[in-house]
């Protein structure tokens, strides 16, 4: 999913029973296990921010938008769940794209998200998201190169839940 709005952009990966959560082609893309398990790119103006070696030195497990049990072992698979879609009215700028998560990797795994985009904004939300017990389920919001110290922002909804908001040096 492609979301276009004034001067940013929102790349958003998924992936079904119809396509493979990511593709390992002549040993390139090693790391790739989650690019397509609700990753969700924020372009916002800063060309710099996916260069000068970030794909090879972010934690490919964190990847922002991505729902993963911690610790488990990532592999090539399908999902699932057969559903994944979307639609957006162009005129409008407006769109909405969903998936349920199960997975054969985890299979105490489940849940649904949904994206919802805007002119100004993109709102994630998850639900009945769960895993086996004694497992810790993580959701990454972000996962950016930080600027100058104290310079970046991190905005949630006053009443999440659960938030345990992590930063560290570039």
């Amino acid at each position: 999913v492609v979301h276009r709005a004034g001067d940013w952009a929102a790349g958003l990966s998924l992936y079904s029973a119809r396509v493979a959560n990511y593709e390992l082609i002549n040993g390139e893309n090693r790391r790739g296990w989650h690019t397509s398990s609700g990753h969700l790119a924020m372009y916002l103006g800063d060309v710099g921010q996916f260069s000068d070696g970030f794909w090879a030195t972010v934690d490919a497990e964190r990847l922002p938008g991505v729902t993963w049990v911690a610790g488990s072992q990532p592999k090539t698979e399908r999902s699932q769940a057969a559903f994944v879609g979307g639609a957006g009215m162009r005129d409008a700028v407006l769109g909405v794209a969903a998936l349920e998560l199960r997975t054969s990797a985890v299979p105490d795994l489940h849940g649904r998200k949904a994206w919802f985009f805007f002119p100004d904004a993109v709102v994630c939300l998850g639900s009945e998201l769960s895993s086996g017990p004694g497992s810790r389920l993580e959701t990454t919001v972000e996962n950016r190169r930080l600027s100058e110290p104290g310079t970046d922002a991190f905005q949630a909804f006053p009443n999440s839940e659960a938030l345990d908001v992590q930063t560290a040096p570039a």
